[in-house]
């Protein structure tokens, strides 16, 4: 553990996409890096074409049970356009 968090090891999937991007998810989070590198080796065995499966080490940022975490401050959604402002006629008397 470190002064900042509790280390712990990610299991990450790339796929290739048919349009050239690539997608990436967490397969999966796991407490050894020896149950890392297994689970990667038992995945990338049975992968389809175009997908790898990596594991990574990372930081568990863990908060005392009841600490609220404060959401990001919000910015003000964009005004919608205003309708042209028109003189109205004036009353003939």
């Amino acid at each position: 553990m470190t002064a900042s968090g509790l280390v712990v090891y990610v299991v990450v999937r790339v796929e290739s996409m048919s349009s050239g991007s690539e997608s990436v998810t967490v397969r999966g989070v796991l407490r050894t890096a020896e149950d890392a590198e297994a689970e990667v080796r038992r995945l990338n065995r049975s992968a389809p074409s175009g997908t790898s499966y990596f594991w990574q080490a990372t930081t568990y940022l863990a908060r005392p049970a009841g600490e609220v975490v404060p959401a990001p401050p919000r910015t003000k959604p964009a005004k919608a356009a205003r309708r042209p402002v028109t003189r109205a006629k004036r009353r003939v008397r």
